[in-house]
């Protein structure tokens, strides 16, 4: 039973105790009164007995008016007696009722020791009436208590009801969920404490919203161009060191854009001339990124940008440059500069091994020469790359993947994610798949190609019924990366949650989805609010290539997940990078308290020290352990 009902009983019970008490007091008492009234009238008759008897005790005038003074006074039986025995007896003849309902009264004469009387007589209530006009004010007094029991039990129902609600959005608060419970419901009660915790949860929000514009802004400084928005060249660098680095990487190209009219445009026009012309440069390229997950765009100089092109070929890379220089020719110039001279592009290409600062400098070299040609041009540095797949056209990359998928020759390798203890407390599930060959390939290969194919789906449907099989056989977590887009089919939402529901609240809390953070930063309120269905249900959720771009961090309130995945940019030569450091001390300020952050791409104990001193929780990397497939980490 609520406590607004056991209140509201307990109410009804003590008035009703109150005013049965007071009922039957007030009857007791009446009664009382009346026999008390009754006995002090007998008491006055036996007085006057008493005195009688010294006056006229044998005249006939005492027996002529004692018989009427006794009717008169409702006396009906009336004994005198003395030692030697009944001296006067008196009936009144016209009582016809019994006598063992009379009440009698006893008494010893005062004047008279040697005589005693005794008398009786009718119950003083015997011959009462409860006329209606009597009564009418005691009914009034029950109805008024009534109403006023009945006007206050609805406000308590309504007070209590009010608390309820208020309790109700304390619990949620408290538990963490806060969405749906920012504006208060009129009904709550006291008003005043409603009142009180919805500033207290704006002032909240606010302060997390300006906490990730804070991180954010620390991170803007540390990686982000302020003119342009672009990536600056230490965050440029840091990501076209992991590419290369990678050994599932392949090859790739970096393309030098430098604005050779920038510096006359400045001085011939104004500063602010140049500024706008940089932006719209800028913004161009930038779109082009957007629209490619295998572009990176920073400004690496005053009027140099650069575009890191993962898995193309220098011929592919040419192809490029020709398109975006058909766009940025459109691009309105101040009178005297010509819209067909003004841009020089460097082109240098990478495979894996190769040194960033060396690939860098094949580019400005490629650049200079570029400028030397005049006009819109370009040079790239001429070199054999190593590349199997790279190249192959849409139609052999669809037919492909149809065919891993068909042939069942997409794999999940596993990797261990250590805590701070060393000890292994989550598998990893990286896809690969076979080709005809039998040569695995990683996803940093052909996962571009499954989102240009359209078939992210169906390798993420597999990735699902994977991680289900393997938590059958796996006592420590397993995590899977899918796509958002994935998470927002009814189908796949309801297939997991039948899952949570179905097995028991431990296993189920063992399965972790991860997301990446440029997919989760931008999604609505609905899209939110079908994620945390699944976390509400007991799976976890992970924020996969966290710091990979310049983010606000309101995800974490959003979406509390259980872990963020630094991206592996922010952790490599971490002991030699300040500016790292500080992007890695701002993520875990955001985390603090909400989430565990995990650095992915440890290859060193030195860098794992570094981490563990800034408060990482847990690491995973080939420091820890390396990719097999189906390995036992039970």
């Amino acid at each position: 039973m609520k406590l607004s009902n056991k209140f509201i009983l307990f109410i009804v019970i003590c008035v009703v105790t109150a005013v049965g008490l007071v009922g039957v007091g007030g009857a007791l008492t009446f009664r009382k009164l009346a026999y008390d009234q009754q006995s002090f009238k007998i008491k006055a008759i036996v007085q006057l007995l008493d005195s009688q008897l010294d006056v006229q005790p044998d005249t006939p005038e005492f027996e002529q008016w004692l018989p009427n003074w006794l009717h008169a006074h409702q006396i009906v039986r009336m004994d005198l007696s003395n030692q030697g025995g009944t001296v006067y007896t008196f009936r009144e003849v016209r009582y016809h009722g019994s006598t063992d309902s009379l009440i009698h009264y006893h008494f010893q004469l005062k004047s008279h020791p040697d005589f005693s009387i005794t008398l009786w007589v009718e119950s003083p209530f015997k011959r009462l009436r409860y006329a209606p006009d009597a009564m009418i004010y005691v009914f009034l007094g029950v109805v008024i208590v009534a109403v006023g029991l009945l006007i206050s039990i609805q406000w308590l129902k309504n007070a209590f009801k009010g608390a309820e609600r208020l309790e109700w959005r304390g619990r949620r608060i408290i538990g963490g969920h806060q969405d749906g419970v920012m504006n208060a419901d009129p009904c709550e009660w006291p008003r005043s404490a409603s009142r009180a915790i919805s500033q207290l949860l704006l002032q909240l929000e606010d302060s997390r919203q300006d906490r990730a514009r804070f991180d954010r802004m620390i991170r803007e400084n540390a990686f982000i161009d302020e003119l342009t928005g672009l990536a600056n060249l230490t965050h440029f660098s840091n990501r076209l060191e992991t590419e290369m680095l990678d050994v599932d990487a392949n090859i790739g190209a970096v393309l030098l854009f430098q604005l050779t009219i920038l510096d006359e445009l400045n001085y011939s026009h104004s500063r602010e001339s140049g500024d706008v012309l940089l932006q719209q440069f800028a913004q161009l390229l930038n779109n082009y990124a957007k629209n490619n997950t295998n572009a990176i765009v920073g400004r690496v100089g005053g009027d140099c940008f650069a575009l890191l092109l993962a898995q193309v070929t220098l011929a592919q890379a040419e192809s490029v440059v020709l398109t975006l220089l058909k766009q940025l020719e459109r691009i309105p110039l101040p009178s005297g500069f010509y819209s067909d001279d003004y841009i020089a592009v460097g082109i240098a290409g990478y495979q894996f091994g190769d040194s960033p600062q060396e690939v860098m400098h094949q580019a400005d070299d490629a650049l200079r020469i570029a400028r030397q040609q005049g006009g819109n041009t370009w040079f790239t540095v001429d070199r054999q790359l190593t590349a199997n797949y790279i190249g192959q056209g849409s139609v052999r990359w669809r037919s492909m993947l149809e065919q891993a998928l068909s042939l069942h020759r997409v794999s999940y390798f596993e990797q261990l994610i250590y805590a701070r203890e060393s000890k292994p407390y989550c598998v990893e599930l990286l896809a690969r798949i076979q080709d005809s060959d039998s040569t695995w390939l990683t996803a940093s290969v052909f996962w571009p190609w499954v989102e240009r194919c359209g078939m992210v789906k169906q390798f993420d449907y597999l990735a699902i019924d994977h991680a289900l099989e393997r938590l059958k056989s796996s006592s420590m977590a397993v995590s899977i990366n899918l796509d958002v887009s994935t998470l927002q089919e009814r189908s796949v939402i309801r297939r997991l949650i039948y899952w949570a529901m179905e097995t028991n609240p431990r296993q189920a809390g063992r399965l972790i989805i991860e997301l990446k953070e440029q997919q989760v930063a931008f999604l609505g309120r609905r899209q939110q609010a079908r994620i945390n269905a699944l976390r509400e249900k007991g799976i976890l959720i992970a924020i996969d290539r966290a710091g990979q771009n310049v983010l606000s961090t309101q995800y974490i309130n959003d979406l509390k997940p259980a872990y963020v995945k630094l991206h592996p940019s922010l952790v490599r030569d971490l002991a030699r990078r300040q500016v790292n450091r500080l992007a890695i001390s701002s993520l875990l300020a955001s985390a603090e308290g909400k989430a565990k952050v995990v650095a992915v791409g440890v290859e060193s104990a030195q860098d794992w020290q570094v981490l563990e001193r800034l408060g990482v929780s847990a690491g995973q990397g080939t420091w820890f352990s390396s990719v097999s497939q189906r390995e036992q980490v039970d």
